[in-house]
């Protein structure tokens, strides 16, 4: 991975907080990106248990330099509160859906009005 990141290939690290990614991937691997799992966001709420959660991964990652990238963003509600307690950039059905190739520039269109 590190010829990867020598050569500008960006890493990311999916499903982080479920599955196999876990805290020992920060210290051996050099990610640029940790996408929090649509788990978490979708229980976020203020003052919740996934909601601190969720501040604690943002926190450590950006201790490491790493930005956040959270999982299946679905409402408005989530967007705000993810952007409130810190996390750099979202994905999910709330910005759109997935899209073939062809369609990508009209979607970037109607958001650089």
């Amino acid at each position: 991975m590190t010829e990867l990141k020598a050569i500008g290939v960006k890493l990311a690290l999916d499903d982080f907080g479920t599955g196999h990614a876990n805290l020992n991937y920060l210290l051996k691997y050099p990610f640029d990106t940790l996408k929090i799992d649509k788990e978490f966001v979708t229980a976020i709420e203020p003052d919740t248990r996934s909601t601190k959660i969720v501040e604690g991964i943002i926190s450590l990652a950006h201790n490491f330099g790493i930005e956040v990238l959270a999982e299946g963003v679905e409402t408005q509600s989530q967007l705000d509160r993810l952007m409130q307690i810190g996390c750099d950039k979202i994905q999910g059905f709330f910005i759109s859906p997935p899209v073939q190739a062809q369609e990508i520039p009209s979607l970037l269109a109607q958001y650089n009005r």
